[in-house]
């Protein structure tokens, strides 16, 4: 099995799935409305990770099917564990204090969670956040 951290390997399953740019899925997008109802957040994100980029395939409460830098992104961090990732406040984590999502969008609630191929290969998230910072309880992970 390829690790997580193969770049390459993780961007060619990503291109395999032949859904980037393909606009709005139901299939994704029930799943992000599902998360949004469940967690009562103004964020839900399904995103894929690859190259350097981190894609919104399907989102609740921001702009779908945008590319950005996946240096210094939540999700990218996200992808690289194989469980799940909580910051309560994110501008205490110095990892991402200093990031557009944090400085500029005023994020300060993220949790997320890896999105596996068979192979174990994590290619993106789904993922939540907030304006207010959070809690997090075991049943909520």
């Amino acid at each position: 099995m390829t690790g997580p951290q193969d770049v390459d390997h993780r961007t060619a399953l990503v291109e395999a799935l032949d859904v980037l740019g393909a606009g709005p899925e139901e299939r994704f997008d029930r799943i992000t409305r599902m998360t949004h109802d469940a967690f009562g957040v103004p964020l839900t994100f399904l995103n894929l990770v690859h190259g350097d980029l981190v894609t919104t395939q399907s989102t609740y409460g921001w702009n779908q099917g945008t590319s950005v830098p996946a240096n210094e992104q939540f999700c990218a961090t996200t992808v690289l564990t194989p469980e799940p990732m909580v910051i309560p406040d994110a501008r205490l984590d110095p990892r991402f204090a200093h990031t557009p999502a944090v400085a500029e969008h005023g994020i300060r609630f993220y949790a997320g969670a890896p999105l596996s191929m068979h192979d174990g290969t994590r290619v993106g998230t789904l993922c939540i956040m907030d304006a207010e910072p959070r809690t997090f309880s075991a049943t909520d992970l």
